[in-house]
C-alpha cells in the first residue's frame, strides 16, 4: 500500500465522509474525498440524507451507524449550518 493511499485511509477511517460541502449558497465537491473513494475497490454504500431541521436526519444516521457497530455516530462529525 502506498503511502499516499495510507495516509488518505488514516484521514477518513471510522468516520463518516462528507463528500459535499456547503459555502454559502453553493455546494462543492470534496477532492479529497473523491479521491479516497475512488481507491476502494470494494463494493460501498453511499447514503444522502436531506431534509428540513429538527426531523430526525441525525437520528437516521446515527442508528445506520450503531447497526453497523459504530457507536461513534455522526454527531461528533457534523457541523450544522
Amino acid at each position: 500500500m502506498s503511502n499516499e493511499r495510507e495516509k488518505d485511509e488514516r484521514q477518513f477511517i471510522n468516520k463518516p465522509i462528507q463528500l459535499i460541502k456547503f459555502e454559502g449558497p453553493r455546494l462543492l465537491l470534496d477532492e479529497e474525498a473523491m479521491k479516497f473513494l475512488r481507491s476502494i475497490k470494494e463494493e460501498i454504500i453511499v447514503i444522502s440524507v436531506v431534509g428540513k431541521a429538527r426531523t430526525g436526519k441525525s437520528f437516521l444516521m446515527n442508528t445506520l451507524l450503531e447497526l453497523n457497530g459504530k457507536s461513534e455516530g455522526v454527531r461528533k462529525f457534523i457541523k450544522l449550518f
